[in-house]
């Protein structure tokens, strides 16, 4: 049996039988992107962190279109980091990242009228 503390999650409003869990697996001491297909009922790991930085609560946003397709962030001011973007797509593993200088992006919303257009709710801590 895997023992995960999960930390965030995401439902897809493309399709509400794909869920995004970020957690922290405690046998491998290991942090993944977990991904159910069945609305929550069992998650398998899709990335993990060796890849992106996870830590205990990445924010979460599942497109409102494409069912295939995951942003979460990473920001932090601790020497001045900044934050970072990524975008996810679980059935290829392609991953890209967006740094910029504020601490955090606490918030993202879809512009209704082209799901493609981001807006960012940017933190600045110091």
């Amino acid at each position: 049996m895997t023992r995960v503390n999960a930390f965030s999650l995401a439902i897809s409003p493309a399709n509400p039988q794909i869920v995004w869990m970020e957690g922290y697996e405690r046998d491998e001491a290991t942090r993944y992107i977990w991904q159910s297909d069945d609305g929550g009922l069992k998650f398998r790991p899709v990335l993990d962190q060796s890849r992106a930085t996870l830590y205990n609560g990445n924010q979460m946003w599942a497109s409102p279109v494409d069912p295939d397709l995951l942003y979460f962030s990473y920001g932090t001011s601790f020497a001045n980091y900044g934050a970072d973007l990524y975008r996810f797509r679980p059935s290829t593993g392609e991953l890209s990242k967006q740094h910029n200088h504020y601490d955090g992006i606490p918030s993202l919303a879809f512009s209704p009228a082209d799901p493609t257009v981001l807006y960012l709710g940017l933190a600045e801590e110091r």
